[in-house]
C-alpha cells in the first residue's frame, strides 16, 4: 500500500513539473512573409499585357491614339524590352527600349529588248523613257527610350500599391531614294523623307499580388497619358534632266501615304491627353545578381 502511495506521489509531481515546464514555455516568434517582395538591388524583367491601348475612340474627337503611349511587352515583334531594378525597398527604377529598323535597295541595269519582250513595249517616237538604270532605297529607323520610376506603398498590406511616372522620348525617320537614268541620257532622282519626333508623359497608378513565395508578382497599372508630336510631315526633293535640261522641285506633304497636298512650307504637330489610355496587366518575374 505504501508502495503504491507513493509511486503515485512520484507521478503526480512528475506531471505538475512537466506541465510547469510547459506553462512557461514561449514560442519563437513566427513572422509570415507575404511573398517574396524584392528589396533594394533587385531587378525584374516586366511583362505587360494592354486592355486597351488607346483603341476605343474618343467621344468627341474620335483620336483618342493621340494620347496613347503603348508601352507594353507581350512578347509581340515590335514590343517593347522592360525592365525594373530596385533602388530601395520601396523605389523602382523602371525602363523600356525599343529600337527598330528596316532597310532595302537594289540597283540594276535594264535590257530594252527584254523590257519588251515581257510587255514593256516603248512607243517608237518615246525611246527616253526606257529605263537603262535604277537604283532604289528604302530605309526605315524608330527609336524609343521610356524611363521611369515608381515608389511602392505599406510593405506590410498582401497588395504591393505603387504610384510612379515615364518619360517617353521617341524619333522616327523613314527615306525612300528612287534614281531612274534612261537610254538617251535622261534622269530622275526622286527623294521623299519624313522625319518625326514623340514625347510623351504617363502617370500611373498600380498594385502587384505576389503569387504565394515565389518571386513572381502579377498585377494592373492604369493612369494619365499626355503626348506631343512635332514633325511627321514628308519632304520630297525631284531632280529631272530631260533633253539637256535640268529642273528640280521641293515640296512638302502631310501624308504621302494617302495622297496629301503638296505644300512649299508646311508645319505639323499633334497633341493629346486623355486617362487610361494604357491599361494593362502586368507580370513581373523577380532575380537578383546574387553574391
Amino acid at each position: 500500500m505504501k508502495k503504491s502511495v507513493l509511486l503515485i506521489a512520484a507521478a503526480a509531481l512528475a506531471c505538475s513539473t512537466s506541465f510547469a515546464q510547459l506553462s512557461t514555455r514561449e514560442n519563437n516568434a513566427t513572422v509570415e512573409k507575404l511573398g517574396a517582395r524584392p528589396v533594394a538591388g533587385d531587378m525584374a524583367l516586366t511583362f505587360g499585357f494592354g486592355l486597351f491601348n488607346g483603341a476605343q475612340s474618343d467621344d468627341i474627337t474620335g483620336q483618342s491614339e493621340r494620347a496613347s503611349l503603348n508601352v507594353k511587352n507581350s512578347l509581340q515583334p515590335g514590343d517593347f524590352l522592360t525592365f525594373k531594378k530596385y533602388k530601395t525597398d520601396d523605389v523602382a527604377y523602371r525602363l523600356g527600349i525599343r529600337l527598330f529598323k528596316n532597310t532595302a535597295k537594289y540597283k540594276g541595269e535594264s535590257d530594252s529588248l527584254l523590257q519588251q519582250t515581257v510587255g514593256q513595249t516603248i512607243p517608237s517616237s518615246q525611246p527616253g523613257l526606257i529605263v537603262e538604270t535604277r537604283e532604289f532605297k528604302h530605309s526605315v529607323r524608330e527609336y524609343n527610350i521610356v524611363p521611369g520610376i515608381e515608389k511602392h506603398y505599406n510593405a506590410a498590406n498582401i497588395f504591393d500599391v505603387y504610384c510612379g511616372g515615364d518619360l517617353y522620348l521617341g524619333w522616327k525617320r523613314n527615306v525612300d531614294v528612287d534614281n531612274e537614268e534612261y537610254l538617251r541620257g535622261d534622269k530622275q532622282s526622286t527623294k521623299t523623307v519624313t522625319s518625326g519626333v514623340v514625347v510623351g508623359l504617363g502617370g500611373l497608378v498600380g498594385f502587384n499580388v505576389f503569387l504565394g513565395h515565389l518571386p513572381v508578382s502579377l498585377g494592373l497599372e492604369y493612369g494619365w497619358n499626355a503626348k506631343w508630336t512635332r514633325g511627321g510631315k514628308t519632304k520630297v526633293e525631284v531632280d529631272n534632266l530631260s533633253n539637256g535640261t535640268s529642273t528640280s522641285e521641293t515640296y512638302f506633304t502631310e501624308n504621302i501615304e494617302n495622297n496629301g497636298g503638296a505644300y512649299s512650307k508646311l508645319s505639323q504637330s499633334e497633341f493629346g491627353m486623355n486617362t487610361n489610355q494604357n491599361v494593362r496587366v502586368v507580370l513581373n518575374i523577380y532575380f537578383s545578381k546574387g553574391k
